[in-house]
């Protein structure tokens, strides 16, 4: 008898284990299915949102032009990215596929290349009413569009370690002669971002003769140039190549760079991202001839914009930028390389470089009235430099994170008009422990730029990035030196 009731104590328990596994599992089963549920919701909630605003938020020519002319479809892309199309604000590296455009000197025509495909961060300025409801794209109202593509950065070295240098091997006279490329092998390197300038020694960025004897070669070449499209050009960086056909058709494969980590020894590569299309931005001290200032290892040296640039990834001061166009002088019957310079705003996007051409402002006095200086003797009007794009609230504040903080003086303020970076008093900053822990809400003084990437929205440095930068601006304290000999009686 006692041993039945052993028996039927046993299955009494395995029975009651059995149900509160089935009930563990189907609640484990219900918990899953409510996640998956609540990610699914989730997911569709924000579809919805996206299709609201594509809907509200852009004029249906606008959706076609994304789709045609980059292939970008917008119902595809994240909630955020649609945002900062429609905001205008530098996006995250998209695909994009665009037909490059070139003008055929023989048919004297411009002519279609074969598509290709880009990755690169992407800014559109749509066309809006005077109630800022979108309107139609037509002749009259278009689309402004500016690409950032992807570079990759350098290694960081030590400059005195120098590599094992290669002999050189005898040059043939073959390989002695210029390499000219023919119409139809100008037009295939025009169609992946070679712009056929750059293949004549002299121009602004032409490409040195080894690498056009490389491409010549059907050898793979670096790409870091721009393309001409039906909505003016595309900035592209990648690797492309030259080949023919049997049939003696040329083409050019182009694949693009992808996004790329800078990891713990990665830097800027400033000497060659400078360069954007047809502009060039100066990052070099230089002598009083102009001539760029090098180190003893015969390396430029960086100005301090260009020091901030590396370091901090936007440069506090106004960038001298040159503009480079060919025009064509009919005195001297050749085309002339005419050169407009202006001040720019700068910041790093994908390993490359975000430009913002500012405003010229005059400088008055409290009255009103334009303060004059002199220059080379003559008397000219004093100005200064502004950020063309900023967001600062008519009472003088300015919105961060949310906030909206007053400037720590007057002169911030008028350093954040200036690009140069001002002091704001009271922002917040959530700090999450290394090893763990709840994290910590710190309230602190932040150094903040306008950031040209987001509409002159404010950009917050951390508060030890904060510390190093406001202390970089206070006034330093020099001592003067004492007179350390006698004049005698």
């Amino acid at each position: 008898m006692a041993i039945n009731k052993k028996a039927d104590s046993k299955q009494s328990k395995m029975k009651e284990n059995t149900e509160k596994r089935t009930s563990s599992k189907a609640k484990s089963t219900a918990k899953g299915t409510s996640a998956k549920a609540g990610k699914g919701k989730a997911a569709e909630t924000e579809a919805q949102k996206r299709d609201e605003l594509i809907a509200k938020g852009f004029h249906p020519s606008a959706v076609k032009f994304l789709k045609d002319e980059l292939g970008i479809d917008l119902s595809s892309l994240p909630l955020n990215t649609v945002h900062d199309i429609k905001a205008g604000r530098v996006t995250e590296p998209l695909n994009v596929r665009v037909t490059p455009l070139v003008y055929d000197r023989q048919a004297k025509e411009v002519r279609q290349m074969p598509p290709i495909q880009a990755v690169a961060s992407m800014r559109f300025v749509f066309p809006y009413d005077n109630d800022y409801k979108p309107v139609a794209l037509d002749k009259e109202h278009k689309v402004f569009v500016a690409s950032y593509p992807c570079h990759e950065y350098l290694q960081k070295a030590d400059p005195s370690v120098t590599e094992a240098a290669v002999a050189a091997e005898a040059v043939s006279e073959e390989q002695k002669e210029l390499p000219r490329f023919t119409a139809a092998q100008v037009m295939a390197l025009e169609g992946v971002g070679i712009n056929e300038n750059r293949l004549y020694a002299n121009s602004f960025n032409a490409i040195d003769v080894d690498t056009k004897r490389d491409i010549l070669a059907g050898e793979v070449f670096d790409v870091n140039g721009y393309v001409r499209t039906s909505f003016g050009v595309l900035n592209v960086t990648g690797q492309a190549k030259l080949v023919e056909s049997k049939n003696g058709e040329v083409k050019a494969k182009f694949q693009s760079l992808e996004p790329s980590v800078p990891g713990k020894n990665g830097i800027l590569d400033i000497a060659s991202v400078r360069r954007m299309g047809n502009l060039e931005l100066d990052f070099f001290e230089r002598d009083q001839n102009g001539k760029v200032k090098t180190d003893v290892y015969d390396l430029p040296i960086l100005n301090q914009a260009g020091k901030d640039l590396v370091t901090y990834g936007v440069s506090f001061e106004p960038v001298e930028g040159y503009l480079h166009k060919m025009e064509y002088d009919s005195k001297e019957n050749r085309f002339k390389d005419v050169i407009t310079r202006d001040k720019y705003q700068v910041s790093v996007v994908n390993g490359g470089l975000c430009a913002t051409k500012m405003r010229k402002v005059n400088d008055l006095d409290q009255d009103g009235n334009q303060v004059k200086t002199k220059f080379n003797g003559k008397e000219v009007d004093k100005y200064h430099y502004e950020a063309t794009d900023i967001r600062i609230n008519a009472d003088g504040t300015v919105k961060v994170n949310g906030q909206d903080l007053k400037f720590k003086s007057p002169e911030d303020l008028d350093n954040y008009r200036r690009g140069r970076g001002g002091v704001v008093e009271g922002a917040k900053w959530v700090s999450y422990p290394e090893k763990g822990g709840k994290p910590k809400e710190i309230t602190y003084d932040a150094f903040i730029v306008p950031d040209n990437q987001k509409n002159g929205f404010a950009k917050a440095f951390s508060p030890s990035t904060s510390q190093k930068l406001i202390e970089r601006k206070a006034p330093k304290k020099t001592a003067r030196k004492k007179q350390n000999f006698s004049m005698g009686f």
